[in-house]
């Protein structure tokens, strides 16, 4: 009876070692830098509405991606967090192709062939602003805050102001994957259209009229780098931050290759 329970321990202490897992950690060289990596996100501004929010990535070797779409996908969100269902959706498509009609109709009264006013904002690139974008990106190219889009007609006639009131009442869930190279950089989501000027990363904030204040708060779903493997913790994954203005998240990766191999213990 005592052999029978020995040989049933000495059973059991070999049959966990032999289905135990090894694991055997080892420093070499990165020889693959030149590979591009994923960055995982699922992030949501339950304050800002996904018209105003863009993603931008960039790294010490010039490369930068401005507001990226590829493989980016924005959730409208009511400001409760719900999202924001198909029906609604089709309300709102409805509601804008009516909208869009009603501004053809205004558009087809002007002349073709038009040249309407920057508003002095005039240079070699855009002698004409027939639209509030237009406008938008001449007083860009001067270095000019563009602070009240009530006094603008094109904007007036668009409704320009009236969209971004109701993009603020709206929040938005940004999830997919970023496509980046193995170097040091960035990335980052932010309200306002990024553009590059002389050389600088810029996000034009002027579409806040009135001195207008935005709620960059957000949940953190998931970040994550490369693809995932057995014990792989993300430390962003589950948290919360409150911020007014911008929060700065500071991020040291090491790379890391994980193989699974079959030894037979017998050898060791």
């Amino acid at each position: 009876m005592v052999s029978a329970v020995i040989m049933a321990i000495l059973f059991l202490s070999e049959l966990n070692y032999f289905l135990s897992v090894d694991v055997d950690q080892e420093l070499i060289v990165d020889t693959m830098r030149g590979q591009k990596m994923k960055i995982y996100v699922d992030i949501t501004f339950p304050k800002i509405g996904c018209s105003l929010l863009s993603m931008d990535a960039m790294d010490v070797s010039g490369e930068s991606q401005i507001d990226v779409i590829s493989n980016i996908f924005k959730q409208r969100l009511h400001l409760d967090g719900t999202p924001i269902d198909a029906e609604e959706e089709k309300h709102d498509i409805a509601d804008n192709a009516k909208k869009q009609v009603e501004e053809v109709k205004n558009v087809t009264t002007l002349d073709p062939n038009r040249c309407e006013s920057c508003y002095g904002a005039e240079n070699s690139k855009l002698s004409c602003c027939n639209t509030c974008e237009q406008v938008r990106e001449a007083y860009r190219i001067k270095g000019w805050a563009f602070v009240n889009s009530e006094t603008i007609e094109q904007c007036k006639r668009e409704g320009y102001s009236k969209k971004m009131k109701n993009s603020q009442n709206e929040g938005c869930r940004m999830y997919g994957f970023l496509l980046v190279s193995k170097v040091a950089g960035n990335f980052h989501i932010a309200p306002g259209k990024s553009f590059q000027s002389s050389h600088v990363h810029v996000h034009d904030l002027n579409f806040l009229d009135g001195g207008s204040t935005w709620n960059t708060s957000h949940s953190i779903a998931h970040i994550g780098f490369g693809d995932d493997y057995p014990g792989l913790v993300n430390p962003l994954d589950s948290t919360e931050q409150i911020a007014k203005r911008y929060f700065n998240t500071i991020i040291n990766l090491l790379a890391m290759m994980f193989w699974r191999m079959l030894i037979s213990h017998e050898e060791g």
